[in-house]
């Protein structure tokens, strides 16, 4: 919960937010998606179609003192919505960004309730429904998993993953198996040194995973070096999409075929994954294997002229690039070319300015 009890405020005034499954408007606007109630006020942020301003007045007659502000609601098992921005406008108004995170719901109207809580009764203040569109929700996927909370590119960190979609990062050993690790040793992230390519699979694993945020918090399983297979589960369990960075530029066949085992052993296919790289090859080659499979070209600069590469590759290749190098223009050439751009790893002061400029994904830190 975001509590504002520093403002000063009475008791508890929490604003509850409920997915309605029907169109049933209450002075709401379609064009907008804006709708007002006695004491609730909600409007699409302009440039958006995942952040909406929220307004509530709280009557003095209500005598709140303190007013919360949930900052998850979990429909169907994943976080579809988060709070920004909640504050105290002034002594009984308060306010809010609410971003709809992710596409799993797919209704088309939101309902924010606002309650006044006293002396463990509840009084209901207002009620308002409003259309929501969903045309182009921007996804998020977590860096190297859910890295903020767990050692980067570990099983803790792809099983506890909290966005739709998970990014790891892989490299071949000396005997063609796909193992998860950001760099090409591993020596930054374990207790051992080598490079990957120059190790075989059983070498790679007598090492640990033994940095990394809350490392103490992991069980010792989960601090293996993940091979691909393991990764991918995780994935599954997490009901995570899989971002699949392959980090080799030349990949010998036999490693390709193994890859190609693991994901349809673990029931992958073009339809719940997607390929990233810096290099156009291997997205050609899953592109064959997997035709119809989502991918991102990766480039940290120069992101206009990128274009052609991308359409090289696939016409279902997008542009994945570092949010430094995006703006408004990098946006349009995208759209004319009707190509799907990302970018990584923006900090969190940047975000709602690339939740406007509507890119389709955007890789996250934390």
């Amino acid at each position: 919960m975001i509590n504002i009890k520093k403002l000063s405020v009475p008791l508890i005034a929490c604003l509850l937010v409920a997915f309605a499954l029907t169109m049933s408007v209450q002075a709401a606007d379609q064009k907008t998606g804006s709708a007002k109630g006695k004491t609730l006020k909600a409007t699409l942020q302009e440039g958006s179609d995942t952040i909406y301003h929220i307004e509530i007045e709280v009557p003095k007659s209500a005598g709140v003192s303190e007013v919360s502000f949930p900052i998850w609601t979990v429909a169907n098992g994943k976080d579809d919505l988060v709070y920004h921005n909640a504050e105290q406008v002034d002594e009984t108004h308060f306010a809010l960004d609410l971003d709809i995170r992710t596409d799993h719901y797919n209704g088309d109207s939101l309902t924010i309730e606002a309650v006044s809580k006293s002396g463990g009764k509840e009084q209901k203040l207002d009620s308002i429904t409003f259309p929501i569109k969903r045309s182009e929700i921007t996804q998020y996927a977590g860096h190297k998993g859910y890295s903020a909370q767990y050692p980067e590119n570990s099983l803790a960190s792809f099983k506890n993953n909290k966005w739709d979609y998970a990014e790891n990062d892989i490299w071949f050993t000396k005997d063609n198996q796909w193992v998860v690790m950001h760099d090409p040793t591993i020596d930054r992230m374990t207790n051992g040194t080598g490079k990957i390519q120059e190790m075989t699979l059983d070498q790679i694993r007598q090492y640990k995973i033994d940095k990394g945020t809350n490392l103490d918090k992991c069980a010792a399983e989960d601090l293996v070096i993940p091979t691909f297979k393991e990764y991918l589960e995780a994935c599954k369990s997490s009901n995570s999409i899989p971002v699949i960075h392959i980090k080799p530029e030349k990949i010998p066949r036999a490693a390709y075929d193994n890859m190609v085992k693991d994901l349809k052993d673990t029931g992958f296919n073009a339809k719940n994954m997607v390929f990233i790289c810096f290099f156009a090859e291997p997205l050609k080659e899953m592109e064959a294997q997997f035709p119809g499979v989502e991918m991102m070209y990766l480039a940290g600069g120069e992101a206009e002229k990128r274009i052609s590469t991308v359409k090289d590759i696939s016409n279902n290749c997008g542009l994945d690039v570092n949010y430094k190098t995006v703006d408004a223009d990098v946006m349009k050439v995208c759209k004319d070319y009707e190509t799907k751009l990302g970018v990584w790893t923006l900090p969190d002061d940047e975000l709602k300015k690339f939740l406007r400029l509507k890119v389709d994904y955007i890789t996250l830190d934390n």
